[in-house]
């Protein structure tokens, strides 16, 4: 339900000034019987309103997707495991164990997961694979 909330959120402001321009079109049609060429003016005047409704959601969705991409590609944003896949637990080892810490040719340093043997960039503070916090 909430995965991909960014892009539902773009998707609902795109709804949104969709439905608020076809909206003031048939007003303005419905209008023009009754009240002549002045009502005319609602089809630009709902464009306008439909934008100005739908540009903060539409925002909030993006600043959503890029928080979201920066958290994932920085190692921080920590992997959700679905109630279909096991969770492998090691109960028999009760020392804590320590992530190793290497760096490469190029004076980057990273560190080694653990609990999966993910390599993981030296700013992270969670495997990007498996959750494991160091």
């Amino acid at each position: 339900m909430f995965d991909n909330a960014g892009q539902k959120l773009k998707g609902l402001a795109k709804f949104i000034f969709g439905f608020i321009v076809v909206v003031s079109c048939l007003l303005a049609i419905i209008g023009m019987k009754s009240a002549g060429g002045v009502t005319l003016l609602l089809i630009p005047a709902g464009i306008v309103v439909g934008w100005l409704s739908s540009i903060l959601l539409y925002a909030f969705g993006e600043l959503c997707e890029n928080v979201n991409n920066i958290a994932y590609y920085n190692g921080t944003a920590k992997k959700t495991v679905s109630p279909s896949q096991p969770v492998s637990h090691n109960y028999n080892n009760t020392a804590p164990k320590t992530p190793i810490k290497k760096s490469l040719s190029d004076n980057t340093s990273y560190w080694i997961c653990p609990e999966c043997d993910e390599k993981n960039s030296s700013q992270a503070r969670f495997c990007r694979s498996c959750g494991y916090q160091r």
